[in-house]
């Protein structure tokens, strides 16, 4: 009977101990290597939408664009809106982000990309968390790598290096299930908690640190039934197949993934990234009735984009 006890007490240590080196592991900094490592071999990628703005929470008028992503690196994006056979785009190439529509081209708030693209997109560490950083997710200073000697100052290397704080939990999205091997999602996941604001949570997968789901303010945004677009058998790439933003559980915004037009490692062509041709495709303007897309486009980009 004693020794029944002493092994139960030795198993209970050991679950333990597993179970601390487990809430020790992950680490907010290491939750981000971990989602920027997924697309290290990522050159250029190019995703399509078909985003539905439901009569809701975000437009009271429903309507149907397509997006295409056009993304090469942080920093040089371009976002193509379709909405009613007129075209609105957005470029950014050197921190510098402009809307061309209607002949005119505006200039934009310069800054990270969102947190929302930016999970899925960027291969660049530092990247991610100043995107992170500056949507209040964490809190992230950089350190100094300049080492003071007595004849010179050594240059920093390229990456920076960071202290990062952020609230980090182990936790389940709903019931416990069992992993899909078709669709890569499961619900047991990471949170990462904001320490400075409220409801601001990522939702990663526990083991591949894909996004399940994110809270911003007073919206969720939703991302359901990954697939693997790729068509390359060396580097595949989780997507999911609908996302959906949400507010007090009711869908304001549904964007469907169109996967015949995704594009991997693939050179872009033409002069993708030209404000002179995005001037001369982006001439036309929505007449007055339709004058509350552009609106609406322009505040998802601005909040989502």
């Amino acid at each position: 009977m004693k020794s029944l006890k002493i092994f139960f007490c030795l198993v209970l240590s050991f679950f333990l101990f597993r179970m601390g080196m487990a809430a020790s592991f992950r680490t907010p900094s290491l939750l981000i290597h971990q989602n920027a490592t997924t697309r290290q071999f990522v050159r250029t990628l190019k995703i399509q939408h078909k985003i539905h703005f439901l009569e809701g929470f975000f437009s009271s008028t429903p309507f149907v664009c397509d997006e295409t992503f056009y993304f090469e690196k942080p920093g040089r994006f371009r976002m193509d809106y379709l909405c009613d056979g007129i075209l609105l785009s957005v470029l950014e190439v050197n921190q510098q982000r402009k809307l061309f529509y209607h002949g005119s081209v505006i200039e934009l708030e310069s800054r990270p990309m969102s947190y929302w693209p930016a999970l899925f997109l960027s291969a660049d560490e530092n990247h991610l968390i100043e995107s992170l950083s500056y949507f209040n997710f964490i809190l992230a200073k950089p350190l100094e790598n300049k080492i003071d000697l007595p004849d010179k100052w050594h240059e920093p290397i390229p990456n920076k290096s960071w202290v990062l704080e952020g609230q980090l939990k182990l936790s389940r999205l709903g019931l416990i299930q069992k992993s899909d091997p078709h669709t890569l999602e499961r619900n047991k996941v990471s949170q990462l908690v904001s320490p400075v604001a409220d409801h601001h949570e990522v939702w990663l997968d526990h083991d591949l640190f894909l996004p399940i789901k994110i809270t911003f303010e007073d919206k969720d945004i939703v991302f359901k039934n990954y697939q693997n677009l790729s068509q390359l058998q060396t580097i595949p790439y989780a997507y999911p197949s609908t996302i959906e933003i949400q507010k007090e559980g009711l869908s304001g915004v549904v964007i469907d993934t169109l996967p015949e037009f995704f594009g991997l490692n693939t050179p872009f062509e033409g002069k993708i990234f030209s404000q002179a041709q995005l001037r001369n495709q982006t001439q036309k303007g929505f007449p007055e009735s339709l004058s509350y897309i552009k609106e609406i486009l322009e505040r998802f980009i601005l909040e989502f984009r």
